[in-house]
C-alpha cells in the first residue's frame, strides 16, 4: 500500500512520499475533461506534469471517504511509480 499524508502547504490535494522525499500532488482538471496531477516538492516548487488521466483527491465522490478505495490506491501507485522512475535519482 502507498502512504499518502497530509499536503505539506495548503492548496494541494494529497501528498506522497517517494524514496524519503515528500511531493504534494494537485489534481487539475482541464476544459476537454483530460486530468493530469502537478506535482511539487515539499516546499511547494513545480516539478512535474503528470498526464495521469484520472485526479487523486483523497475524498472525491468516485472513492470512498478515506484513502483506503482501491481505486485511490491504484492510482496513487501510478503518481508513486511515475514519481520513482522520472523524478528520483
Amino acid at each position: 500500500m502507498i502512504k499518502t499524508l497530509a499536503p505539506t502547504k495548503s492548496g494541494f490535494d494529497v501528498a506522497i512520499e517517494v524514496r524519503d522525499k515528500i511531493f504534494n500532488l494537485r489534481s487539475v482538471k482541464e476544459l476537454n475533461d483530460f486530468k493530469h496531477i502537478d506535482i511539487h516538492d515539499a516546499e511547494g516548487n513545480f516539478i512535474d506534469e503528470f498526464a495521469s488521466g484520472f485526479t487523486l483527491v483523497p475524498n472525491e465522490k468516485s472513492f470512498a471517504v478515506n484513502d483506503n478505495s482501491a481505486e485511490f490506491e491504484a492510482n496513487a501507485v501510478k503518481v508513486f511509480e511515475y514519481i520513482d522512475e522520472n523524478l528520483v535519482f
